[in-house]
């Protein structure tokens, strides 16, 4: 609680108290609810799951698969996200990277969700040379960026009313892999019942040989994608790191 509350309070520094608490409070609500939705990802059939969940933005799946274009889909820790990646997995190869679970009951069964329907699984520590050669091959890496990775080979970049330690290697690895990249979010929409995996258009980089701007530019499309529903991302992940006043 006390790291989803720090999170909240650098990110959006006007707050009241009140809405502090609401928010968070919201937070958790939808975290429980999610996590005991979680066996549907172990055992349910492609038909049920599909029939649970919306892509909205497919056009933009398409058109890049129309030309023939490699895909980088860039989201961020939603509670959801295990569903958003399936669902793209239903239209098209999806390759991710992962870490490990310390805990080996729970990593089997979330491998086994990740793996049901033949999504590619390559671990963070073996580097991204495999991932560059998956996308060649038209897998689409399902990339998310939005953790604190220390600040080795990290530059800070604005993300929302705080600077965080940032990966500066979009813009590298779209150029190398020849990628488009299609920002997505994927959230459980109570309206609808359903989860919903929202696709943007394409991201057009200013400068993608300048490190600092085109992570600035993807921090900002991951702003944008969380403000799609807020008390749905991980905001219990340590997104900033250290910092003086940590309260963590």
């Amino acid at each position: 609680r006390n790291i989803a509350l720090t999170n909240v309070q650098l990110c959006f520094p006007d707050w009241s108290d009140e809405q502090y608490q609401q928010f968070t409070q919201q937070h958790f609500i939808s975290t429980v609810s999610i996590m005991f939705d979680m066996p549907r990802l172990w055992w349910s059939s492609q038909v049920s799951l599909q029939k649970n969940i919306i892509i909205e933005g497919s056009e933009h799946i398409e058109l890049a698969r129309k030309n023939n274009e490699n895909i980088i889909f860039l989201t961020c820790h939603s509670l959801a996200l295990e569903y958003g990646g399936i669902a793209l997995n239903f239209k098209l190869p999806i390759v991710g990277l992962v870490n490990q679970l310390r805990n080996p009951v729970m990593d089997w069964l979330i491998s086994r969700a990740r793996t049901r329907f033949n999504i590619q699984l390559a671990v963070k520590n073996d580097g991204i040379r495999s991932i560059i050669q998956a996308v060649k091959n038209k897998q689409a890496f399902y990339y998310l960026p939005d953790e604190d990775s220390g600040k080795e080979r990290t530059i800070e970049a604005p993300f929302f009313a705080h600077k965080k330690q940032t990966l500066p290697v979009l813009g590298k690895l779209a150029s190398i892999s020849n990628a488009t990249v299609i920002p997505c979010y994927c959230w459980f929409d109570v309206k609808q019942n359903k989860y919903v995996e929202r696709c943007l258009a394409p991201m057009q980089f200013d400068n993608i040989k300048d490190e600092a701007q085109s992570t600035a530019q993807m921090n900002q499309i991951l702003e944008e994608l969380i403000l799609i529903e807020p008390t749905q991302y991980m905001w219990t992940l340590r997104i900033f790191g250290k910092y003086k006043d940590d309260k963590r």
